[in-house]
């Protein structure tokens, strides 16, 4: 929520058919020379099953994946001048969020504690010359709990209160300077340190730290006409493994004033995490870490044509991406029912487009949709990359009449081939090919239109889709089968609100 100097805010309470309810409020206003917001929030649900019953198995009491959450924070801000502004936020988080499965567990249940915190100024020393200086620290601290029914009776506490969690600090510095119009240029410094251990997957204290620097040049129409051009460099130094460097640029070129081309290319790079690196649980996630994982490396390419102008805009992008040692969840072990983190070897290449477009159907009604294809391959391989769909869809119609109290949208979202690759010598296995509708509908009403009554209907012709495969064994012969995680069933939403 923005800064104000009035007094403004709202209050909500709600609910909806998995038998949640939630209540939330902010307020937000100036004190003196000091702006505020402040919130919070309440949520609590029973949920929705999350297996089908035919792949729960008896062992399994808890059938619905609940969740209780309370969150608290604020925002302060104060402008010492015009051109010098102080600001800060923290944020509380506290709660459980329950993480069944389908076979033996009478309770497991993650509960969590999470504290967030920064502080930054912004100084605009003149027209040309703006420094920013941002201060951040990220607290994480969870508890796992797991009981257990065994096969002859009786009750196994397999995790008692078990301690995850991290501690990520830092601070990034920057400046801006505009050496002469249509030329801005950006410099700065990061500083990251952070470090946890997880006792459920096994994972020692770890502790690293990271430094980067980081530059760009954007050129604006007020130095070439009709062009935007931008050319970036970040340099990662952490303290353990090699340094990184990543570039990227892109730039746009207006055709007409309703007609443009535009371009990207780069790198980018992602490090292998705690889980893929030092996770050691083979009885309950399958997993095994693999603390010799290169870090992914990527180069990729990007061009469009598109067009823009008043109620109407469309865009038509190509894309290409090539990935050497992407990290995956697919390598051999002794035991063919646990798999270990792997670089894949060769590249993993995308190839596809994506068409987007909206259009304003008259001053009541808008529409807007989009489409994906991706054919992302591993080098030798025919198969689609695991959980990476190859085609996606999206279509949202959107209805305000100009004013009116009362409005409403209907969106599709179509998700086409997916595979997953599932241990225990399933495979690659294909699913996905699911359309998913979602309806929603507000009203207006009371002196001013301050309350407001907001209905929705989620998954509306409750279409029955899975959005991950994986392995369980069956209580009575041991024997493996495939899990299918459902998506969230049909679901009324009602959330009334007050608006000050």
């Amino acid at each position: 929520r923005p800064f104000t100097d009035t007094t403004t805010g709202r209050l909500a309470i709600g609910g909806d058919t998995n038998d949640s309810v939630s209540a939330n409020g902010y307020v937000s206003g100036a004190v003196g020379g000091s702006k505020i917001v402040a919130y919070a929030s309440y949520d609590e649900s029973r949920g929705f099953q999350p297996f089908p019953d035919a792949d729960t198995e008896p062992s399994e009491a808890d059938r619905h994946r609940g969740y209780r959450l309370t969150s608290v924070g604020a925002k302060y801000a104060y402008d010492f001048t015009p051109d010098v502004r102080f600001s800060a936020s923290y944020q509380h988080t506290e709660g459980y969020v329950d993480a069944i499965r389908p076979t033996s567990a009478a309770r497991a249940v993650n509960d969590r504690n999470e504290d967030i915190g920064w502080a930054k100024l912004d100084w605009t020393v003149n027209d040309r010359l703006q420094l920013f200086v941002k201060a951040y620290d990220h607290w994480w601290r969870s508890h796992y709990d797991e009981v257990d029914n065994l096969p002859g009776g009786g009750l196994d506490h397999v995790d008692d209160h078990e301690f995850w969690g991290f501690n990520d600090y830092g601070v990034n510095a920057m400046a801006k300077f505009v050496p002469t119009a249509g030329v801005e240029t950006y410099l700065g410094y990061d500083l990251q340190r952070y470090g946890g251990r997880d006792d459920v997957l096994l994972i020692a204290q770890q502790k690293e730290q990271t430094q980067a620097v980081f530059g760009q040049i954007r050129l604006t129409p007020d130095l070439v006409p009709n062009t935007h051009l931008a050319a970036g460099l970040r340099y990662n130094s952490p303290d353990k493994g090699d340094g990184v460097t990543v570039w990227n640029v892109s730039g746009q070129y207006d055709i007409a004033p309703t007609l443009f081309v535009r371009g990207a290319t780069g790198t980018s790079f992602r490090l292998p995490d705690a889980e893929s690196l030092f996770a050691n649980d083979p009885i309950n996630n399958q997993e095994i870490g693999n603390p010799n994982l290169k870090p992914e490396t990527a180069t990729n390419l990007s061009g469009s044509i598109g067009g823009e102008a008043s109620g109407w805009g469309w865009e038509a992008i190509a894309f290409h991406r090539e990935t050497k040692n992407l990290i995956d969840l697919s390598g051999d072990t002794p035991d063919p029912d646990v798999f270990t983190f792997i670089n894949l070897p060769g590249k993993v290449t995308a190839n596809g487009f994506e068409l987007v477009g909206h259009v304003d159907l008259g001053p009541s009604a808008s529409l807007q949709g989009s489409y994906t294809h991706s054919r992302t391959r591993q080098k030798g391989s025919s198969l689609q990359l695991d959980r990476v769909p190859e085609d996606t869809a999206q279509a949202l119609l959107d209805i305000h009449p100009a004013g009116r109290g009362f409005g409403g949208s209907a969106s599709v979202n179509y998700v086409g081939s997916v595979f997953d690759n599932v241990s225990g010598g399933f495979g690659p296995i294909q699913h996905g090919h699911y359309t998913v509708v979602d309806l929603a509908a507000y009203v207006t009403f009371g002196p001013g239109d301050h309350q407001r009554l907001n209905v929705s209907l989620e998954n509306a012709l409750d279409e029955g889709y899975f959005t991950r495969l994986s392995r369980a064994s069956r209580d009575v012969s041991g024997d493996s089968y495939i899990v299918h995680a459902r998506g969230v069933p049909r679901t009324l939403h009602v959330t009334s609100s007050y608006s000050f």
